[in-house]
Order: C-alpha cells, then structure tokens, then sequence
C-alpha cells in the first residue's frame, strides 16, 4: 500500500509494517530496490545453474555410453516369442554371435560362428 502525503510516502513492507519515507530519501530506496533486484537475480542464476549441472551430473551417469569390443560374444534376445502367450518352450535367447563392426552410436554388425556377417544390425541395452 502507497499512500502520498505531501513530502512524505508510506511503503507497507513485507511484515506488514509501514514505513514512512522523506521525498529526498525516495531516490536512496529506488537505488537499493534496483541493487536489491539485481542481487535477486544474480542469485537466481547462480541457483539455476548449478541445478543445470547437477541434472547433467545425472544424466550423463545414467547415460553412458557402453562400447562393445569387436568380438565380443553376444546373445540376441528373440522378442517375438517375449510377447506370444502360451508356449513357454522356444528360447528367449539366439546366438552366440559375435560383434564384427561397431556401426557407432549403440549400433553393432553381427556374425555368426562361421563368420557370416548378419542382415540386420543390433543395438546394445547394455
């Protein structure tokens, strides 16, 4: 709440108090609300970035990137048989195979024993 009397303004504070204000002290309280603002927001930034590294800290520990070396024995994981009912038989599983390529970016050229390089390219859930 702002009231003006005369020379004189009333500023209510945070605590509910007022506090009465000179005219010639009014430029001194612009100056300190504007330093006041900008200390706000130097914090505020401050605050904003180390909770910005703390979240790639994070991310990049549970992100990172696991290279397979060439060959590497691997298991194929036979997904069409992990979402048919009834059967409990057939093999989760295929392989071994090995790695013949790293492709990058998670991405592997297999080969069986006999060295025949596969069709399709795998990834790594490891």
């Amino acid at each position: 709440m702002r009231l003006r009397i005369d020379n004189e303004i009333l500023l209510a504070s945070d605590n509910g108090l007022e506090k009465s204000i000179q005219a010639n002290d009014l430029q001194d309280t612009i100056r300190l609300l504007l330093a006041s603002k900008a200390n706000t927001f130097q914090t505020a930034e401050a605050s904003i970035a180390a909770s910005q590294k703390k979240q790639k800290q994070t991310y990049s520990r549970k992100h990172q990137s696991k290279t397979l070396p060439e060959g590497t024995a691997v298991l194929l994981e036979n997904t069409k048989e992990k979402q048919r009912k009834g059967g409990k038989l057939p093999p989760l599983w295929a392989g071994p195979y090995f790695i013949s390529h790293d492709l990058g970016k998670g991405l592997y050229e297999p080969k069986n024993k006999e060295g025949m390089v596969m069709k399709k390219s795998l990834t790594s859930l490891a």
